[in-house]
């Protein structure tokens, strides 16, 4: 009987919420020098955000009905719900208002990847955050799998025919991935539309970063062919001048 009501219940919530749209998009950026940058946006259409304010103004999910609030009262909600969890307490947060959605940008320096690298085990997409071991390695060659949890998967199988779900993982690296199971690529960067596909799995090698000491190298080798020259020039020019002398 109680499984009937909670079952009545989601039914009512995906009433509600249907033709409400929700942006939540993860994006790890590798750069040339191995460091990772992580960044979160969270975002829901206007209807969405009058949709949530009403139900928890109700109390009650199964009495409640959306009626439509002021920016500002869209924007105090966001800011409350963002701030009663501590998920993003590491990460610089910005507002994002674009394209009719409302919410936060989340950004977070990783640093250098092989201190983010674990076992073969996947991670759970929303554990992503600080220390938090993503990536495996061997030799120069580094591997992402990340999975979505099952509540995750549970929810946009529940939900995916009334709310228009934008939910993608982009990877961007800094040079050509070895392989991948992307949904699509453009170049380098790798997006995976987690609407479509439960599992991110890539393969990519990051080369030695030589470049610095050759430079070095280069640049000491010009420094001591100039001081040799150098010298040289002076016995010679002495030389000619104690002839000149004589």
């Amino acid at each position: 009987m109680k499984k009937g009501f909670k079952l009545m219940a989601l039914a009512f919530i995906a009433i509600l919420l249907a033709g409400c749209k929700m942006k939540a998009n993860y994006q790890i950026e590798i750069g040339k020098d191995k460091n990772v940058t992580l960044q979160f946006i969270v975002a829901y259409d206007d209807e969405m955000i009058d949709t949530m304010i009403s139900m928890k103004d109700s109390g009650n999910s199964s009495s409640s009905s959306s009626s439509t609030h002021t920016d500002q009262e869209r924007w105090d909600y966001l800011e409350s719900s963002a701030n009663e969890g501590d998920s993003y307490k590491d990460f610089k947060k910005e507002k994002y208002d674009k394209d009719g959605f409302k919410g936060y940008t989340y950004t977070l320096s990783l640093g250098n990847i092989d201190n983010l690298v674990a076992d073969g085990n996947a991670t759970d997409i929303d554990k992503i955050g600080k220390d938090s071991k993503i990536f495996t390695k061997s030799g120069n060659v580094y591997k992402i799998n990340i999975k979505q949890s099952d509540s995750d998967v549970q929810q946009f199988n529940q939900y995916k025919s009334s709310i228009g779900f934008d939910v993608n993982m982009v990877v961007k690296l800094p040079s050509e991935a070895k392989s991948n199971n992307a949904t699509s690529v453009d170049k380098t960067t790798y997006t995976w539309d987690l609407t479509q596909t439960n599992s991110v799995d890539l393969e990519f090698e990051l080369a030695n970063n030589n470049t610095t000491i050759i430079i070095i190298i280069v640049a000491a080798a010009v420094a001591v062919l100039a001081i040799v020259g150098g010298v040289v020039f002076f016995i010679t020019k002495k030389k000619k001048e104690d002839k000149d002398n004589k």
